[in-house]
C-alpha cells in the first residue's frame, strides 16, 4: 500500500491515495476500505503543534472507488484534552493520473478543534487544497497550493521532492519494504507587528520664526504597524519507511521539522518527531 504518515495535509490514510511511485499502481477495485490506527510524539499542522508538542494516538477510516474519489476520517486523540477525540479531519478528494510522468488532485477538508486545544486556527476551519505530480524517475515532485478557510483566509504553497524506492519481494507472499525519504516546504503569507520610528514637528509657544524658540520644533515619535508578505515559513525532512504486505502495512517516520517563524523570544524552532502507524486494506 505505501501509506505516507504525514501531518501536513489532510488525514494520514488520505496520502494512502495521492499518487507516488508506489500508489500509482492501485488495483481499480471499485470500492475499497482502509482502516488504521497511530501514534506520533507530535502533531504538526500547517507548522503549528495543534497537541502541544505532546504525543497524541488517531484512528482513521478511508475509503475509495476506483482509486481516484475517496473519502477519509481521522481522530485523534491527545491525552489531558477534552472531549476525547479534541481533533476531527473529515477529507475527500480525487486523484487523476495522466500518465507515467504527471498526476493531479484536489481535495478539501473539515477540521473541528476541541475546546481546550489553541483556537486561534484549529476551532473549526474548511481547507480547500489542488497538487500536480511530477515523476523525475530520480525524484517525485508535488506542488500543492491550498487554502484555508477561516475568519482569515490564509494561503499556502507546499513544494515536497522525495524518492521512492522498494526491496525485492520476500518469500512467496509477496512481502517487501518500503522507503520514501523526502523533504517538504512550506510557503504562505506572514503578519506581524513592527514599530516604526518617524519624524514630525510642530509649532513653538511663540511668534519669530527658525529653529530658536518660538519656531518649529523637529520631534521623534514611535508608530507600530501591521506588516504581511509571502515568505518560506517551515521546512521538514522526513524518512518514511514501510513494511508491507497485501493487507497489512507498518509504518514509521522519524522527521525533523524546522519553523523559520520566530517566536515570542526572538527565537526559531528546530525540532524531531516521530509517527508510526498499522494500517489494513479491509477489501
Amino acid at each position: 500500500m505505501g501509506l505516507l504518515i504525514m501531518l501536513l495535509h489532510g488525514s494520514q490514510m488520505a496520502h494512502a491515495l495521492q499518487t507516488n511511485p508506489d500508489t500509482s499502481a492501485t488495483h481499480k477495485q471499485a470500492h475499497t476500505f482502509y482502516t488504521g490506527a497511530g501514534y506520533g510524539s507530535n502533531l504538526i499542522y500547517y507548522g503549528t503543534s495543534v497537541s502541544g508538542n505532546q504525543p497524541y494516538y488517531s484512528a482513521e477510516l478511508l475509503y475509495s472507488w476506483k482509486g481516484g474519489i475517496w473519502a477519509g476520517a481521522g481522530l485523534f486523540h491527545l491525552p489531558g484534552n477534552q472531549p476525547f477525540f479534541s481533533f476531527i479531519d473529515l477529507s475527500a478528494g480525487y486523484n487523476y493520473v495522466f500518465n507515467k510522468v504527471f498526476d493531479a488532485g484536489f481535495s478539501i477538508s473539515q477540521y473541528f478543534g476541541g475546546q481546550s486545544l489553541d483556537t486561534t486556527f484549529y476551532s473549526s476551519y474548511t481547507f480547500l487544497s489542488a497538487n500536480l505530480g511530477i515523476d523525475w524517475v530520480l525524484a517525485y515532485t508535488s506542488v500543492s497550493p491550498g487554502w484555508m478557510l477561516a475568519e482569515e483566509n490564509s494561503f499556502y504553497l507546499l513544494l515536497d521532492n522525495s524518492h521512492f524506492f522498494r526491496t525485492p519481494v520476500l518469500g512467496e507472499k509477496g512481502n517487501y519494504f518500503s522507503f520514501n525519504p523526502g523533504i517538504s516546504l512550506m510557503f504562505g503569507s506572514y503578519a506581524w507587528l513592527t514599530q516604526i520610528r518617524r519624524q514630525g514637528s510642530g509649532g513653538g509657544g511663540g511668534g519669530g520664526q527658525g529653529p530658536g524658540p518660538g519656531g518649529t520644533k523637529a520631534y521623534y515619535y514611535t508608530t507600530t504597524e501591521l506588516r504581511e508578505d509571502f515568505r518560506l515559513l517551515d521546512l521538514q525532512l522526513g524518512f518514511p519507511m514501510a513494511f508491507n504486505t497485501k493487507r497489512l502495512s507498518l509504518e514509521f517516520e522519524p522527521a525533523y521539522f524546522f519553523n523559520f517563524i520566530e517566536d515570542e523570544n526572538g527565537g526559531k524552532n528546530g525540532q524531531f518527531y516521530f509517527t508510526a502507524g498499522i494500517f489494513l486494506k479491509i477489501n
